[in-house]
């Protein structure tokens, strides 16, 4: 049997539903898969935030960008050289993780604001509510 036919198929790979989506299922890696990786990991880097923002493949890492961001200034001073520091840092996070293939989940503030406001008026509510009880 040639060396060709002892590879599996591309209809082998993982999708998000494996543990790697490059890995085959027989645990070898799918090289092209990798390689785009690599390229869309080095593109994001190369890019600014502006440009990520607006190219759809990397919208999701270019949004938890910006909440890293938000933070970091909240947290160092928007001038301060351990946030530039700090940002660098969040731009290779994110960027590593495209290199391996990984899902960028964006951040869902706006949900989470929204159950945080939910929950509490239902706290309030039930404090005036055992308030009025006594």
């Amino acid at each position: 049997m040639s060396d060709e036919q002892d590879r599996p198929s591309d209809a082998g790979t993982r999708s998000e539903g494996g543990s790697q989506p490059s890995e085959r299922f027989d645990g070898s890696r799918d090289a092209n898969r990798e390689e785009q990786n690599r390229q869309m990991a080095n593109d994001f880097r190369q890019m600014t935030q502006a440009d990520r923002l607006m190219d759809r493949r990397f919208n999701d890492g270019a949004k938890l960008v910006a909440a890293l961001d938000a933070v970091i200034n909240d947290k160092y001073g928007e001038k301060s050289d351990m946030a530039k520091n700090m940002r660098e840092a969040a731009v290779e996070a994110v960027a590593q993780t495209m290199e391996r293939g990984e899902r960028i989940v964006p951040p869902q503030v706006k949900a989470i604001e929204r159950d945080f406001e939910a929950d509490h008026a239902r706290a309030t509510a039930r404090q005036e509510e055992a308030d009025r009880e006594r």
